[in-house]
């Protein structure tokens, strides 16, 4: 889950601050629970080893 980029420039701030899109609202709930899952793992593991493990690039849900 990220901010991404608007197609022009001059878009940044409405971009930045629209609402979810319809496939981003679908997946809301996946990312959630993957996100707390890497937050729990925090608590025993190193950053680097929980960021490798739970980076959202590349995933689809």
């Amino acid at each position: 889950m990220g901010v991404g980029k608007p197609e022009r420039r001059g878009q940044v701030v409405d971009f930045v601050l629209s609402n979810f899109s319809l496939d981003e609202e679908k997946n809301l709930d996946s990312w959630i629970e993957h996100t707390i899952k890497a937050i729990k793992e925090l608590q025993d593991k190193e950053l680097n080893e929980v960021k490798s493990r739970y980076s959202l690039k590349g995933i689809s849900f």
